[in-house]
């Protein structure tokens, strides 16, 4: 089963199109990445995957949902980080996880041991980008999402960025399915065995990841 289709996906801005044609699938139980520089368009091309946009074209179906059209039924199970990770500034790490927790009646602390994050008294507006990096990965992870969805999850310190890794290929070998923007080639070899290339909105390259053409990208 197909956990993402996107069939011709477009969005246009003020006569431009900043996601342009884009068409891919991602099979349930793997790991996938989209691979550009900054400004390539990656971030705007989770926003319509995750209904946080609409598509000026194209549709995005998530386990044969369509995101348009039936958000609730196809946003079910997902797990995401989309841009810059969003939380209350003057509550703790761990306050602003208890609230995300609540909605999925279910509490962070398994999240917490999961990240490792040795600061949850910490008021959000003191954390680090690294910090708030984990924090979101952490709010995508609660409740056992069945596919997670992360904008550049490894923009983070060296110190961290094994530990996020090995938890992506232990989501995949639980049968969950991940969806990750890197602008890092080795990043994508490493983790993924599907890949799309995209530059200035337009997909130049994708398949499975040994027969990308990575030409182009910074290494």
């Amino acid at each position: 089963m197909s956990a993402i289709t996107c069939t011709s996906l477009t969005k246009t801005l003020d006569k431009n199109s900043v996601v342009d044609d884009i068409t891919f699938e991602v099979e349930e139980g793997t790991i996938a990445g989209i691979l550009g520089e900054d400004g390539a368009g990656k971030t705007t091309l989770l926003k319509l995957i995750t209904g946080l946009l609409k598509p000026t074209s194209g549709t995005c179906t998530l386990f044969d949902a369509d995101v348009t059209r039936n958000p609730a039924k196809a946003l079910k199970g997902v797990g995401c980080m989309v841009g810059e990770p969003a939380f209350y500034q003057d509550l703790t790490a761990q306050k602003n996880l208890e609230l995300f927790a609540a909605l999925f009646q279910t509490g962070p602390d398994e999240v917490i041991d999961l990240l490792d994050i040795t600061f949850p008294s910490t008021k959000v507006r003191y954390l680090s980008s690294t910090m708030k990096k984990l924090l979101g990965i952490a709010a995508a992870l609660l409740g056992e999402p069945r596919l997670l969805i992360l904008d550049e999850p490894l923009a983070l310190t060296p110190s961290f960025r094994d530990h996020v890794k090995n938890l992506l290929k232990e989501q995949k070998e639980k049968g969950n399915t991940v969806l990750v923007t890197t602008c890092i080639p080795a990043d994508l070899k490493e983790l993924a065995s599907y890949g799309v290339v995209i530059r200035e909105g337009k997909p130049v390259s994708q398949g499975a990841i040994k027969n990308l053409d990575l030409k182009g990208v910074n290494p």
